[in-house]
């Protein structure tokens, strides 16, 4: 190559070199476009979410009632899965440093006599679940919407044969151990527990109610938010009745 022609050559190699880089107003462009389709996904991927939390939450509930159900007829005892928010007043040792709030979670209990000639109580015989998300179960009782903790706040039973029932003999309603470590505050087996945490649920809110045999399904964080929750529960509640033979957790709506 000649002098002349290497001369010529070094302009048209820096200019390739300065086209390679992006401008300010282009690198801004960019960046606004890719804001624009974020932003215009978002509703679909939280969507894509709470759908998934959803699903899971129905599968949680139904695996956990068909291993109560075989647990009752295994021990012939009545047994059940109980679901309840977190008590917000305590740490919890199931939580791990979580939030309490909007969290729900569902535990198997069985009705056992705790003492030689005691009453029967229900207690917990396996560790809470956390249900995914913030989605909750509700009774199928339309009297307790405007008490969202007694709503969400529930039990199925199952008798010693199998068959799901809504009425105990004796108690004819759940009553559970107070001292049992998901309620308990205080002292827990002999052992002082001023900060309360083993405790998980608030005792006051779960004795005393009868089984249920359907369940309602929804979002507790929105329901919260709704001016009107029985309008909420109408529009986006989903309805699951229990098969009552069979502990089949069935959708009506």
């Amino acid at each position: 190559m000649s002098v002349s022609q290497r001369i010529s050559a070094r302009p048209r190699r820096r200019r390739r070199t300065g086209r390679a880089a992006f401008t300010l107003m282009e690198m801004m462009v960019v960046i606004g476009l890719v804001a624009l389709v974020a932003a215009l996904a978002l509703p679909s991927v939280m969507a894509l979410i709470d759908a998934g939390a959803d699903i899971q939450s129905y599968n949680l509930m139904a695996a956990q009632l068909t291993a109560a159900r075989a647990r009752a007829i295994q021990d012939h005892a009545y047994t059940g899965i109980h679901v309840q928010w977190a008590d917000a007043r305590s740490g919890g040792e199931w939580i791990r440093g979580e939030k309490m709030r909007n969290v729900s979670f569902c535990a198997m209990v069985q009705r056992k006599r705790l003492v030689n000639q005691g009453p029967e109580r229900f207690v917990l015989i396996g560790d809470p679940i956390r249900v995914p998300g913030s989605i909750s179960f509700g009774k199928p009782d339309d009297a307790e919407i405007a008490t969202p903790r007694n709503f969400t706040t529930l039990t199925v039973v199952f008798s010693p044969t199998g068959a799901a029932v809504q009425r105990i003999p004796g108690d004819d309603i759940v009553i559970f151990d107070p001292m049992d470590r998901a309620f308990a505050q205080g002292n827990v087996g002999g052992v002082d527990d001023p900060t309360g945490s083993t405790q998980l649920w608030d005792i006051n809110n779960a004795a005393g109610d009868q089984p249920v045999t359907a369940l309602r399904m929804f979002d507790v964080a929105d329901y919260l938010l709704a001016s009107n929750k029985g309008q909420y529960l109408e529009k986006n509640v989903q309805i699951l009745a229990l098969n009552i033979h069979t502990g089949q957790l069935m959708r009506r709506r």
